[in-house]
């Protein structure tokens, strides 16, 4: 039986704009389709500039044309000062358990109460008797915020995902992590400002 094609777009904020590439998923293989820029409109009057790029899109306004670029399941990437990432040795690789102590340990962690978060965590590695895990976080009326200002254009958010992982994606497929070393990356791309120390090609600790 024959996969249908799936299309996926990818947005993330700039100080003016968001940024959009939409690509193809096909039996053999992915293919980038199109790309291309948003505008916003961005109150300046009495704001910082923090404040002009921060990711709650209730206090910017979308174009009426969002619905006709955003096309296919959308995932839309936050800053990393909207997030809380860890990464952790949890001693378990039962699936299950794990989401349980991801929930754990967040609550620990997190100055809100797990009932405000939305949270998530991808497995990087497992043994027999443990697993390393990603975990993150949000505020989920930061979440909620987005999402109204896309349904509002007729668009509704498949996922969400952190900007500085799409970054750190981009540097590892261009050949420049080490597999072996511990490395200190620094990302400033005007949205996001962001320390991540990588141990072997896994990402063990952000700072923003």
């Amino acid at each position: 039986m024959r996969i249908r094609d799936k299309i996926i777009t990818a947005a993330c904020r700039t100080a003016d704009d968001i940024e959009w590439t939409s690509l193809k998923i096909k039996q053999d293989g992915t293919e980038s389709i199109q790309q291309g820029r948003i505008p916003l409109i961005v109150p300046d009057e009495g704001r910082t500039d923090e404040e002009r790029t921060d990711d709650h899109l209730d206090r910017i306004e979308l174009p009426a044309e969002t619905g006709e670029h955003l096309k296919g399941d959308l995932t839309v990437a936050l800053r990393t000062s909207a997030l809380l990432m860890r990464t952790m040795e949890l001693p378990t690789a039962d699936p299950g358990e794990i989401a349980e102590m991801v929930s754990f340990q967040i609550d620990k962690m997190s100055p809100f109460p797990v009932d405000q978060l939305a949270m998530s965590h991808e497995i990087l590695r497992t043994t027999e008797t443990s697993a390393q895990v990603l975990m993150a976080a949000a505020k989920r009326e930061s979440i909620d915020a987005i999402g109204d200002a896309f349904v509002q254009k007729g668009v509704r958010i498949h996922s969400i995902d952190a900007r500085v992982l799409g970054w750190l994606q981009l540097i590892g497929d261009d050949g420049k992590l080490s597999d072996e070393a511990c490395e200190v990356i620094i990302i400033n791309d005007g949205i996001d400002f962001v320390l991540v120390v990588m141990l072997a090609g896994v990402p063990v600790a952000f700072r923003s």
